[in-house]
């Protein structure tokens, strides 16, 4: 086993707690890591780094720290394409990189249209690294009253337009916040409880919330929608739904409805048992109940990582069942969140607490081996 070669594509939740393992525990497989960017930030922690209640440093982790740690070869690159048959990936590089055994844990992306993905004023919320480009434009923008459009009223832009508003008030200007989405309502997939109290929140905060409005155009400074109302900006942040990668799709491999690699129970891709598949970029066969948020990703680690050496060493795999509740806290800006948990439903600045307590412990773990390291 000591030729083989475990290939991870990707930094996300379930990669990171692979990383730790391997540290802790050396392996006689070789593991490479690919990833867009050496440093990963922590979505659970976004909308309080734009407010500045966390710095760069709180909310992200050195990926390529932790790989010299366990003695893992890092490549800053990205998979463009994946030959599963011939056991091979492709990089943006054009280099290509054999695996014996690959897991992907890239995160769903964005899906902004080609037209206007470019343009200089619109930035996504994903990669996460964009995080520190939003923060950086608003902060040093020469103006006092900023016009800001997030697009999207799911859970990252309801807590990106509290974070955008509350670091207007700590620099002393007007950030006026306009939020935009094609939906009928906020948070779709929230209980209605959690729906009311973000509403009278955007209400109090003097956010603009537009509904059953698709962007139709972005020009220089107004943002038309298909019903041909106008919105003036300054800035636009991205932070619609999420899409998969049709990397999947074009090398031929199972995908979902949405274009998301399907895995089994074993988070295994179900074509090529050699390959696996945790987070936002999977989709498990018969639980469609599963949602794109980062507490499967964290759930799903464990497994994955005992599915991977087991198979490898030819032992049996142990079944991954997603739960069905799990405890939710969204962010409501200036230190207050609110909670739900199977139909309970609490709000407060004790929520954020308990946010950040849980948000912090997560970080923690790689926060203090990179230390010992430095």
């Amino acid at each position: 086993m000591e030729n083989k070669i475990l290939l991870l594509v990707g930094g996300g939740h379930a990669h990171v707690y692979l990383l730790n393992k391997i540290i802790k525990e050396k392996q006689k497989f070789k593991t490479i890591l690919i990833s867009t960017n050496k440093y990963q930030f922590y979505s659970g922690m976004a909308s309080a780094y734009i407010e500045n209640i966390y710095s760069d440093e709180d909310i992200c982790f050195d990926l390529k720290v932790l790989c010299k740690l366990g003695g893992i070869e890092f490549l800053e690159d990205k998979v463009v394409s994946i030959d599963p048959q011939k056991k091979l990936v492709i990089l943006s590089s054009g280099q290509k990189v054999r695996f014996d055994v690959v897991s992907f844990d890239t995160g769903s992306e964005l899906k902004i249209d080609e037209k206007n993905i470019n343009h200089k004023n619109l930035i996504g919320i994903k990669p996460l690294t964009n995080l520190k480009e939003i923060k950086e434009r608003l902060q040093n923008s020469s103006l006092d009253k900023i016009k800001v459009l997030v697009i999207g009223a799911g859970a990252a832009g309801i807590e990106l337009s509290f974070g955008v508003k509350e670091l207007g008030k700590q620099l002393s200007k007007v950030f006026e916040v306009h939020l935009v989405d094609r939906g009928k309502s906020i948070l779709p997939t929230f209980p209605k409880k959690i729906q009311e109290i973000v509403l009278k929140r955007l209400s109090e905060n003097n956010i603009s919330l537009y509904l059953n409005e698709e962007v139709e155009s972005i020009e220089t400074q107004r943002l038309v929608t298909k019903k041909k109302m106008i919105l003036e900006y300054d800035i636009i942040l991205w932070a619609g739904g999420p899409t998969s990668n049709p990397m999947y799709e074009k090398a031929a491999m199972s995908v979902d409805e949405k274009g998301y690699m399907i895995v089994n129970n074993f988070l295994q891709n179900i074509d090529y048992p050699y390959i696996f598949g945790a987070g936002d970029c999977v989709g498990i066969k018969n639980y469609s109940y599963i949602k794109k948020v980062g507490v499967y990703a964290i759930k799903e680690a464990p497994y994955l990582w005992n599915n991977i050496v087991n198979f490898f060493n030819k032992t049996p795999l142990k079944s991954y069942v997603p739960q069905k509740d799990f405890l939710l806290i969204l962010s409501l800006g200036n230190k207050e969140g609110v909670l739900s948990y199977k139909g309970f439903v609490l709000k407060g600045y004790l929520i954020w607490k308990l946010k950040n307590y849980i948000d912090e412990g997560f970080m923690r773990k790689f926060k203090n081996k990179q230390k010992k390291n430095h």
